[in-house]
């Protein structure tokens, strides 16, 4: 069967960035920039997999004076996934559908190292793609996972959506996320890539058709960064559903940075 094992895709497009010559850079899967500090370009794995099948896009020509690698990271550590887009390549997909990641596990950071090393600026990037797949469950799941890190303004209450995890605002109407399918949603994660500040914790409540549900983060008062984590509740859905992460922060000054991740099994 096509789901004989829990499998699936996690695809992303991209904005054309490009890197400058000679250096490297990072970019995660829900984001086209590319940023010099690898911390602020990483995505969370809400569950245990392996990675295979990576595909990258470029939309202009790498220069002739050297090649980009692409390289896919695990807890800032490069794994055996790495596709080479040769000096003087024209635009086009490029792949590595040899290699297999080790296991990730929960909580686990992945990313792109992008290192260019032409001596102009490279080629355009644009499109990721790349399967996840663990052999023991027999269940198709879907990883949800969260778009540009975003903080909360001091002392209020704000919404990001439940499927894309961008930039919180105070209408929740207006960060809407839908599923298409029905099942259970669980492993409820957040990345922060930097401290909540000691005046307050900030709350993190995963909504559905805008009723808080039992998964919920807290990040205490002067928490540094790092990973934070629900993996004890879950919530059902079905096909239609509205899904969004309410924000209550309890602090004087802007929270910590946030980037979600969350499982629906069927």
């Amino acid at each position: 069967p096509l789901w004989s094992h829990s499998r699936t895709m996690v695809s992303s497009t991209g904005t054309g960035a490009t890197l400058a010559a000679s250096s490297t850079g990072y970019v995660d899967f829900t984001s086209g920039a590319i940023q010099a500090t690898e911390t602020t370009r990483q995505n969370i794995s809400p569950s245990i997999c392996l990675i295979r099948n990576l595909f990258f896009t470029t939309t202009t020509t790498q220069p002739a004076s050297g090649s980009l690698v692409v390289t896919m990271r695990k807890n800032e550590v490069d794994t055996s996934l790495t596709i080479t887009i040769a000096a003087g390549s024209a635009a086009g997909t490029f792949s590595d559908t040899v290699n297999t990641t080790k296991q990730f596990s929960p909580g686990d950071r992945v990313n792109l190292k992008l290192v260019n090393n032409a001596t102009a600026t490279s080629a355009g990037t644009s499109g990721k793609a790349f399967y996840t797949y663990d052999p023991k469950i027999r269940q198709r799941t879907t990883l949800i996972v969260g778009t540009n890190a975003d903080t909360v303004t001091a002392s209020s209450t704000a919404y990001t959506g439940g499927a894309d995890g961008g930039v919180f605002q105070a209408a929740e109407n207006g960060r809407y996320a839908l599923t298409a399918g029905s099942g259970k949603l669980r492993n409820f994660y957040l990345y922060s890539s930097t401290a909540q500040p000691a005046s307050g914790s900030v709350v993190f409540t995963y909504r559905v058709n805008t009723v808080d549900t039992s998964l919920v983060i807290t990040v205490p008062a002067n928490s540094a960064a790092g990973v934070y984590s629900d993996t004890t509740n879950s919530a059902t859905i079905a096909a239609g559903d509205i899904l969004t992460i309410k924000a209550v922060n309890n602090a004087t000054a802007a929270s910590c940075t946030t980037r979600f991740a969350i499982l629906q099994t069927e």
